[in-house]
């Protein structure tokens, strides 16, 4: 819904369609941010998840609308984000998993301050 709906907002303002095509652009995004909204996952994990759908989408869209075909590194890059997403959805977590990285960054941040940050990094801050 998303593609589909920037697609036709794009039209609309880049290309100088009708303006009702802007408004069933911007009906199709309004849909979009409802549909994710019914998905069992957390927030985080649905919208990291359909990131890597979309990038594999949006090829396809300009491939098949567009006929701008994609390159082997496209390819590439788009393989490597469905892997992701198998890995976001489907890998099986225990019972206790939060699904976070234990102890980072609240932890760390709590035990380093602003100035030491900026030194580790090479950050002069006395400039």
């Amino acid at each position: 819904m998303e593609i589909g709906g920037g697609y036709l907002m794009w039209l609309c303002l880049r290309e100088k369609w009708a303006w009702w095509v802007g408004a069933l652009g911007a009906f199709a995004l309004m849909g979009y941010g409802i549909i994710p909204t019914l998905q069992p996952a957390h927030f985080g994990r649905v919208y990291a998840a359909y990131g890597g759908v979309f990038v594999v989408m949006s090829m396809l869209w300009g491939w098949f609308l567009d006929g701008q075909r994609p390159d082997h590194w496209d390819i590439v890059g788009a393989s490597l984000c469905i892997v992701g997403v198998i890995i976001i959805m489907y890998v099986p977590r225990g019972a206790e998993s939060t699904g976070s990285l234990p102890m980072f960054p609240q932890h760390w941040l709590m035990h380093h301050n602003l100035r030491d940050i900026q030194l580790d990094i090479g950050i002069d801050s006395t400039v």
